[in-house]
């Protein structure tokens, strides 16, 4: 299982824009003659990816939503604690193992012998599970180091933010607005990965939810044993469950989801 707990969806924001807080300090008329001496195309790579950012938070956000209604949506079902279906699931395997191993012995294809089981139920038990992803880290700091430096860089030169003082700053200015597009490149290229690793855990989740139920696994874990014992000689007595091993030698199973 997948639930929200186990992948934490960090909050993420947009991060205030250098240029735009200069203007904030320019009278109208200097803001044109402003920007070409800071340069029109560093300003504008500046804005472009300040708008990335904000189109890339806004798909980040749109997935949590969606993420978050699914697992809520799944939180009313009864579901059989995760050990306990992997014992099911570990026990099917071995059987499936089993069985195709007889068949190879018997000279039948191996794989037309478990064609007569539930498909969801094999498919299941056979697919490998590589865990939970993780979610990376890092961001958070990344956003406070990006949030603080505009704003703390900016304000020694506030008494200068205008067309008389500008030529004294320019170069100053210019520096920070190529650190601050360093920054949001690394931050675009963080939020890309969270989108990936966000995706991700709502396909693995998705998967979840179509598992089938622990019924459906002792219904056909039980008919898988019923197959194996009929081509044993009566003298083979059959293996000791991992299930029996695990709940006391019980031979009952509550019939959770």
């Amino acid at each position: 299982m997948f639930p929200l707990s186990s992948f934490s969806l960090e909050p993420l924001q947009p991060v205030p824009s250098l240029w735009r807080m200069i203007e904030e300090q320019l009278a109208p008329s200097e803001k044109l003659e402003v920007k070409t001496i800071l340069g029109d195309d560093l300003v504008e790579h500046s804005l472009e990816l300040h708008t990335e950012v904000k189109t890339l938070l806004e798909f980040y956000q749109e997935l949590q939503l969606d993420q978050f209604g699914q697992t809520a949506n799944n939180c009313v079902l009864l579901a059989a604690p995760p050990h306990l279906k992997e014992l099911v699931r570990e026990e099917i395997r071995l059987l499936l193992i089993s069985l195709q191993q007889k068949a190879l012995q018997e000279g039948r294809d191996h794989d037309y012998a478990i064609a007569k089981y539930n498909p969801r139920v094999v498919n299941f038990a056979l697919k490998t599970n590589d865990g939970n992803s993780r979610p990376s880290s890092g961001s958070n700091t990344l956003i406070r180091s990006l949030s603080s430096r505009t704003t703390n860089d900016l304000e020694p030169y506030s008494n200068k933010l205008n067309i008389a003082h500008i030529g004294e700053i320019s170069s100053r200015l210019r520096t920070l607005l190529e650190d601050e597009c360093h920054a949001l490149e690394r931050y675009i290229t963080h939020l890309q990965n969270r989108l990936e690793e966000v995706h991700k855990h709502a396909t693995e989740l998705q998967e979840t939810i179509h598992e089938p139920t622990m019924a459906e696994l002792q219904e056909e874990k039980r008919a898988m044993e019923w197959d194996l014992e009929l081509s044993q000689p009566k003298s083979c007595p059959r293996p000791p469950s991992l299930m029996s091993n695990q709940t006391g030698n019980s031979t009952h199973l509550p019939q959770l989801r």
